[in-house]
């Protein structure tokens, strides 16, 4: 990780499909709230796709606020296998308390990008304690766990098909940018980091993959970017309502020709 020397990020906006504008309003407030805490004491450090960041350089105490790219978390398994937990985008915040090396969860860039690092200890107590500051905080926190909750159910109790919109539908609610009917987003992850985020082999992946082009779910509008229709997924996957639910927002309502 290097020191960024970069303008400052503001947190992406996610303007959705049809959130009730109040709560819209109130994660926009609580995401600038958050970012605020952040870009005052915090420290700007860049990171580079495809490399680990070494989370555990930090203190235990410290907390992360990704600003720019991605981050994906995996944990090694025996055998050579391995389960990716979970992608944390502009705006997720990571403890630092259960993500270093030591618990054996490995944070790898998916893309160049920008976090700040907030090292809580060397917060005057008024600002850790302050009440707008600790209930932004855990706010984007819970939201998270939301997010690996329903994820969880996914891995668990889905078809292939529907673990697949479900990640698909995850990606258009965090990255997606709206065409009329549809909604597109770049594929950030290799197909074998989608497999093991998914929990199926390569082979069924593939297959799967196939089935929705030919059905015309997705179709590739450029190299690594792909156009999904929003109703195909969020009729594919049994837990749109909830991950619906859970995040208010969605996709920006930028052209995908001014991607």
């Amino acid at each position: 990780m290097t020191k960024g020397s970069g303008p400052q990020h503001g947190l992406a906006k996610w303007q959705g499909f049809g959130g009730p504008s109040a709560q819209h309003g109130e994660v926009e407030r609580r995401r600038r709230q958050v970012s605020s805490l952040f870009a005052e004491h915090g420290q700007r450090l860049t990171v580079k796709g495809d490399r680990v960041v070494p989370l555990n350089e930090g203190s235990d105490d410290s907390v992360i606020l990704v600003v720019s790219g991605l981050l994906l978390a995996a944990i090694e398994l025996p055998s050579d296998r391995r389960q990716v937990l979970g992608l944390h985008g502009p705006g997720s915040v990571v403890f630092c308390r259960t993500a270093t090396l030591r618990s054996g969860i490995r944070y790898r860039a998916i893309r160049d990008g920008e976090i700040i690092v907030l090292n809580t200890p060397s917060l005057t107590q008024a600002q850790w304690t302050s009440q707008e500051n600790l209930a932004a905080l855990f706010a984007e926190a819970t939201q998270q766990l939301q997010r690996v909750m329903l994820r969880t159910a996914a891995i668990g109790q889905c078809r292939s098909d529907e673990k697949l919109a479900t990640f698909f539908l995850e990606l258009a609610l965090s990255i997606g940018q709206s065409s009329g009917e549809s909604v597109a987003f770049d594929m950030p992850l290799r197909r074998d980091d989608i497999a093991d985020y998914l929990g199926i082999n390569r082979d069924t992946l593939s297959r799967t993959m196939s089935s929705f082009r030919q059905r015309g779910v997705i179709r590739n509008i450029r190299p690594g970017f792909v156009l999904a229709r929003w109703d195909d997924l969020t009729n594919l996957t049994p837990l749109s309502a909830l991950m619906l639910g859970s995040e208010v927002g969605g996709p920006s309502r930028r052209n995908v020709g001014d991607v």
